[in-house]
């Protein structure tokens, strides 16, 4: 992604926004989610906490909040505030 689209892209989603998406897939240090207008890879979900549900798995639907936008890799970080297997 260039720098204008970047920039473009933490306007969107700026730190402490609420975003909704669908999980793309699991790995050890977080998740990756699908945003609509967010490129594939940007939208990293950290801080889970597994609760009596689990976490959430590919497919699911979660709702998170932005905590970082990290310029060095051009990722926006985020934090969950809910999840399920439906809208």
């Amino acid at each position: 992604m260039d720098e204008s689209d970047w920039i473009d892209l933490k306007g969107l989603h700026p730190v402490g926004s609420e975003i909704a998406g669908k999980v793309d897939r699991v790995m050890p240090f977080g998740l990756f989610v699908s945003v609509e207008g967010v490129p594939d890879g940007v939208f990293e979900v950290d801080g889970i906490s597994i609760g009596a549900s689990g976490w959430p798995r590919p497919g699911d639907y979660v709702r998170v909040v932005v905590v970082e936008q990290s310029d060095h890799n051009q990722e926006l970080k985020s934090v969950i505030e809910s999840f399920s297997s439906s809208l």
